[in-house]
């Protein structure tokens, strides 16, 4: 197994979809044949923690070349800070957000990203609702949509 200095960065709630992001993030790194090196737990999704979540990887003996963040923001807030700290994105440092928010391509260097059909998970969402409220009763679906890697300057 090749060794990439690499981390996750997502929030300690215990969120679903955090952890799910989590453990699909570790086994695309698995079965790529690298080992990733550290969770970093931010206390929300904000550009702030984003940025304190950087100091304390590379305030580490071994800091990363690679991080994927559980949201854009936290993210966003890990560039900016990479920045400040004159660490060259991509080339030494490569960072990917999550969700594909907006502003994810207007930061400089743009913000590479996973997105997620929002709008169709909305539709979805409220008919599952209406179904629910009309039929009760109805058993619950697990839907799983398809995401995109949309790369930009950040990767």
């Amino acid at each position: 197994m090749r060794e990439k200095k690499d981390c996750f960065n997502k929030p300690d709630w215990g969120f679903s979809y955090a952890n799910k992001r989590q453990r699909g993030y570790e086994r695309a790194v698995e079965e790529s044949g690298y080992q990733y090196k550290n969770t970093v737990y931010a206390n929300e999704i904000s550009f702030k923690e984003g940025m304190a979540a950087l100091e304390e990887l590379f305030t580490s003996p071994n800091p990363p070349d690679a991080i994927v963040a559980v949201s854009d923001i936290l993210a966003i807030g890990a560039t900016q800070q990479a920045k400040k700290r004159g660490i060259e994105i991509p080339e030494k440092l490569a960072i990917i957000g999550f969700d594909d928010i907006p502003v994810a391509e207007m930061v400089s260097p743009a913000l590479s990203t996973i997105h997620q059909p929002a709008q169709e998970m909305g539709r979805i969402a409220v008919e599952l609702l209406v179904q629910q409220l009309t039929l009760p009763g109805t058993p619950n679906k697990a839907i799983q949509l398809e995401w995109t890697f949309v790369k930009r300057g950040t990767h």
